[in-house]
């Protein structure tokens, strides 16, 4: 048995060190070895003498040698992390800096748990070839889907980390930590427990899962729905880590001095207590506090009990809704009479008819485009002069930003504070996704912007800049996230009510292309066409070829409900109108009908007989290629129509009609200018999109982009 000494390390501060004190205590009261055991506490700043005091009163129950170290982790400090992530814990990442040169291992502990088995049992775990060992998090399939790493590569939970700090020193360590960054710098949501994941996914062995017990384990009912689910833990292994642990980690709101909620709380002031940092009265109020914030253990009150409590308040409520009935009325008709009423105050959204926030809407974004029309704008430039770490003001869904399908986003706009719950005393700037007029967030992002005069930019993903679709839940991670955007700061480029920036540039002298730009047009589009190139480039179901008669017309049809249709003057009524006109005007033509690849699985409602539905499994390039005609409301796929030289007809008001290219069912009166081809592709595909190469974190050119995805994709078909 090795009698070397044990080096246990710590992320402190002068507030959080009697919770420290306390993981200390439980490791000194459990060691069963006579080695020697050196304590590590890294802080931003020296601990005060009293701090030193209280540490000093701990060898009465075993001796130690206690080493503070002073970290400057400034270089972290603008990384965004989620609740309960301090500063304090990128510390680990700078340690082996700090640690002397004759300590070639440590056990890392964070200071929210207790150790209930002698440490020497983990610490000498064999470490050839690796350079951390822990633990794989409660959710560790998850984490690695979100972060974009391979699943035989377990997640691990860096609150219980054995490190070899030898290796780590021999392994270019830091180098590799700023690479990561370098590419990562705004996506770190994970702490450093994120980034040693990701850098060092490989080098990383798991141990068992008693040394890091969280406290969703002892719950069975998460782990019925868990175990061997969102990790590769066994149901045995966690059975038998709940039943003894050696490690119990209280995880989140857990922690035993903010609830009482987890069930080995208790054990928690055991230790506690045995330290000098907790007075009897502390700690009581401590416990107090505890109980207070724990769930209710009262009983349910029963079916019927409950049905008759909700009843008397619904009464209530109609009560008052009587008493305020005139008033409603009154209110409902100064709405119908006076539509600037709405201009400065949250849509009542409950008793507004739907085309009053329509018009509303309209309104506002109208004014913002006419504020912004002064300026000059176009997305690389946009994204080139803008400071780093804004905090933007989003009405988008925090889980497609975090991890999901526009995190790149975050890359693009130099930050990682995009939220939805932001003051606007908070609120930097403004960047508007979906249109959801019903939705209060888009409201309150508009009112930021025109009122307040915060910066407002118009996001989505660009026309050639997807692999999968949002809802291919079955592709690979890196697959999910759009790597392509197009920006307007004027509006939603697929909005006709109101001129975009798009739209405006597309109306103007400017968008005449010089003779160099005009080749890199038509060398792009050539390019996209040779090698079907399209909006979403991968499906995780496999694609068939399907040959279409010549002659053939192809009608396609888009994920219903979506802002690109309503707001393009077409509804539902529109596509019945789209595919009638289809069949009088080809009587003698094979007419085909393409689903939108987010309507998979969908039914298609009853159409003409004449009228044959492409399958699912055929992509709508194989058959843009084959077609002679296109029949669109106001679907990307008629651009892509138009980049093969296709005949195209829209119902709609797209970006792309009204500019002599298509054959158009309605007219835009204040387009007025004759656009080329290359003239409409530059525009939206180059100067007002970007693009990212998510492996180095940068912005890069549009061939650039094309050359990285579809290296990715050649990268896993090899693989497959």
């Amino acid at each position: 048995m090795s009698q070397a000494p044990i080096n246990v390390v710590f992320a402190s501060d002068e507030n959080f060190l009697k919770y420290t004190a306390t993981t200390l205590v439980s490791i000194l009261k459990n060691m069963k070895t006579d080695r020697s055991l050196s304590v590590f506490m890294m802080t931003d700043a020296g601990i005060s003498r009293e701090g030193l005091e209280g540490i000093s009163k701990l060898f009465r129950i075993r001796n130690f040698k206690f080493t503070n170290l002073i970290v400057d982790a400034s270089q972290f400090a603008r990384i965004k992390t989620t609740p309960g992530i301090s500063l304090a814990t990128y510390y680990r990442l700078v340690m082996h800096d700090l640690l002397p040169a004759d300590v070639d291992r440590v056990l890392y502990l964070d200071s929210d748990i207790i150790v209930r088995k002698c440490i020497s049992e983990i610490y000498d775990t064999d470490l050839t070839g690796y350079l951390f060992a822990g633990v794989q998090d409660s959710i560790s399939k998850r984490y690695n889907d979100k972060f974009g790493a391979p699943l035989e590569a377990p997640h691990i939970n860096a609150g219980v980390t054995l490190v070899n700090v030898r290796a780590v020193r021999d392994a270019n360590f830091s180098d590799r930590i700023n690479r990561y960054l370098d590419s990562h710098k705004y996506l770190i949501t994970l702490g450093d427990q994120q980034i040693i994941n990701g850098a060092f996914q490989r080098e990383i062995k798991y141990i068992p899962a008693t040394w890091n017990v969280h406290g969703s384990m002892f719950d069975r009912q998460w782990r019925s729905k868990n175990v061997g689910i969102n990790n590769t833990f066994t149901k045995a292994e966690i059975d038998a880590a709940v039943e003894d642990p050696a490690v119990i980690h209280y995880t989140f709101k857990r922690k035993p001095w903010m609830s009482s909620e987890h069930p080995r709380t208790k054990e928690w002031f055991t230790y506690a207590q045995q330290t000098p940092f907790f007075e009897a009265t502390s700690l009581g109020s401590i416990q107090s506090v505890a109980k207070a914030s724990a769930p209710s253990t009262a009983p349910k009150p029963s079916a019927k009990k409950k049905a008759f409590g909700f009843s008397t308040h619904r009464f209530l409520g109609y009560l008052k809704s009587i008493q305020e009935l005139r008033t409603t009325r009154l209110t409902v008709n100064k709405l119908l009479g006076d539509v600037d009423s709405l201009g400065n105050r949250p849509v009542p959204q409950s008793l507004t008819p739907y085309y009053l926030i329509e018009e509303q809407s309209a309104r506002l974004l109208g004014e913002i485009g006419a504020v912004q029309s002064g300026k000059r704008f176009d997305a690389e430039t946009y994204v080139k002069n803008l400071p780093e770490y804004q905090h933007f003001y989003t009405n988008g869904e925090p889980k497609d930003l975090d991890g999901g399908f526009h995190e790149n986003l975050k890359t693009i706009l130099k930050t990682p504070d995009i939220r939805r719950d932001l003051d606007l005393s908070e609120t930097d700037a403004v960047v508007m996704m979906v249109q959801r007029l019903r939705q209060d967030l888009f409201w309150k992002a508009l009112y930021a912007a025109r009122y307040y005069g915060r910066d407002i930019v118009f996001a989505e993903t660009t026309f050639f800049g997807a692999f999968a679709t949002y809802f291919d839940k079955g592709a690979p991670s890196l697959f999910r996230r759009s790597f392509g955007y197009i920006l307007d700061d004027m509006g939603y480029y697929f909005d006709a009510r109101n001129p975009s920036r798009l739209e405006m540039f597309l109306n103007s002298d400017a968008a005449q292309l010089p003779r160099q730009e005009q080749i890199r047009a038509r060398r792009l589009i050539d390019r996209i066409v040779a090698e079907g190139i399209t909006k979403y480039n991968y499906s995780s179901s496999p694609s068939h070829p399907m040959v279409l008669p010549q002659g053939s017309v192809l009608v396609v049809d888009q994920k219903q409900g979506d802002a690109s249709i309503e707001f393009a003057a077409a509804t539902s009524r529109t596509f019945d109108l789209m595919i009638d006109a289809a069949i009088r005007e080809n009587p003698a033509a094979s007419i085909y009908l393409k689903p939108h690849p987010d309507n998979m699985g969908k039914k298609p409602k009853s159409i003409h007989p004449r009228v044959k539905v492409i399958p699912e499994d055929v992509s709508v390039v194989s058959v843009l290629d084959q077609c002679e005609k296109v029949y669109v409301v106001s679907s990307q796929v008629g651009f892509e129509a138009l980049l093969r030289g296709k005949e195209v007809h829209v119902f709609g008001l797209p970006f792309y009609s009204g500019w002599g290219l298509t054959k158009d069912r309605q007219k835009l009166p204040r387009r007025t200018y004759r656009r080329t081809v290359e003239e409409l592709f530059h525009a939206a595909c180059i100067r007002h999109s970007v693009y990212i190469n998510s492996d180095i974190g940068k912005i890069v050119a549009i061939e650039d982009a094309f050359d990285w995805m579809l290296s990715k994709l050649m990268d896993l078909r090899i693989a497959a």
